[in-house]
């Protein structure tokens, strides 16, 4: 089973010391601040544990245009970290610019995904078939804290508030051909449930 750093494997999940939730974290969609919202919990791997029918199970998706930047900035975070001095990224050594959002993007569509925080939603919340886990919610990042609350009476605080990021500087003609060619899954998924919550309840 491929693995990305950080540990997060595909088909990892995590469930609240009650065990009333199964959670499908994604990276850079409020997974840290989901689970701190747990106070205790543990993580499972759907391969090796299946879900228990008596918990609720969800997961959050993000725009993948938002959600490819802020991925971006968290990896640029990682620059010490052992494992990306290995690739030698060329980006690394670039001035913080479009451009190096572009040097960035090209190198995930000519190298592959060598990170949890680059790697597509769709690979955290799917079987090696591509077939979506059968959850009980997936919502989206709009006004997550309101539906969390609302659906499952889950209180979240934000645990990275990250600085405010001009989206518009990075997203130009170019990037985005780029992020819609190496997210197009992504993509299609979000299209088909950002109007509505995506579930069977």
């Amino acid at each position: 089973m491929k693995q990305f750093s950080y540990g997060h494997k595909k088909g990892d999940y995590w469930c609240d010391g009650l065990k009333k939730f199964s959670f499908f974290g994604i990276p850079k969609n409020c997974s840290t601040s989901v689970r701190n919202s747990f106070g205790n919990y543990s993580c499972y791997n759907i391969n090796t544990t299946p879900l228990n029918s008596e918990t609720v199970s969800f997961s959050i998706f993000r725009d993948p245009f938002h959600r490819c930047i802020s991925g971006y900035f968290e990896i640029l975070k990682k620059r010490p970290d052992s494992i990306l001095k290995k690739f030698d990224k060329p980006f690394f050594r670039m001035k913080e610019s479009s451009l190096r959002f572009e040097s960035y993007l090209k190198d995930i569509k000519e190298n592959g995904f060598y990170d949890s925080h680059c790697s597509p939603q769709i690979y955290f919340i799917t079987k090696d078939s591509g077939e979506v886990y059968d959850l009980d919610y997936i919502f989206t990042m709009d006004s997550i804290s309101n539906k969390l609350k609302e659906k499952l009476g889950i209180t979240i605080g934000f645990h990275n508030k990250s600085k405010s990021v001009n989206r518009e500087n990075y997203l130009n003609e170019v990037n985005v051909e780029l992020i819609k060619d190496i997210y197009k899954q992504d993509l299609f998924f979000y299209e088909s449930i950002k109007d509505k919550e995506y579930n069977k309840l």
